[in-house]
């Protein structure tokens, strides 16, 4: 492509200014893009930029396969498999409990320990990431329906006893992408036990 001058889409270095027109190197690189295009929408795989004539190693056009539920990254919710884009946004915070108390004279007092249960778990599907279906959001509203009920909660390599949160309402909230659409986004707000 002509702009001005300058080849487009070319190095600087490969791009020599144009008098009155295209010049011979111009118009081979321009021959060489448009062999290449030509491949690349034939199924074959593009030609090496620097020499024009190599084809790439195959291997850089294979995509890494992987089970989008094996082992290690499953998001589980008691038997409900959970979407692996669904994020658990206090994920990384400090367990830790602390109060603090000030004396007669205005010293303060400050108790703390490590909370080994009751922290929470807020997990979060946003509408850029995660859109849930409407069998999972009744599963967990059936699963948040039972008070007290603890389920376990697998999460890549971390497990943990859950319930929900019902101190801090709402336990649950979704919404719909769309009024009357199947998929949706929301919080599921958990604490351990």
């Amino acid at each position: 492509m002509v702009c001005g001058n300058v080849l487009v889409g070319l190095p600087p270095s490969r791009s020599p200014p144009l008098r009155g027109g295209f010049c011979a190197r111009g118009a081979h690189w321009l021959r060489q893009w448009a062999s290449v295009k030509a491949r690349i929408h034939a199924g074959a795989p593009p030609l090496h930029p620097a020499r024009g004539v190599t084809p790439l190693d195959p291997q850089l056009y294979v995509r890494p396969s992987y089970d989008k539920h094996s082992e290690n990254t499953m998001k589980q919710l008691g038997d409900l498999l959970l979407p692996d884009s669904l994020q658990w946004i206090d994920r990384y915070t400090q367990p830790v409990t602390q109060t603090v108390v000030q004396t007669l004279a205005g010293t303060p007092v400050v108790f703390g320990s490590p909370q080994h249960s009751g922290w929470p778990l807020t997990l979060v599907a946003e509408a850029e990431t995660t859109w849930l279906e409407l069998t999972t959001v009744a599963t967990l509203l059936a699963m948040a329906g039972q008070v007290g009920a603890r389920f376990p909660l697998r999460w890549d390599d971390f497990a943990c006893s859950v319930l929900f949160r019902h101190h801090d309402p709402p336990a649950v909230h979704f919404k719909p992408l769309w009024p009357h659409h199947n998929q949706f986004t929301g919080t599921i707000k958990l604490m351990a036990c």
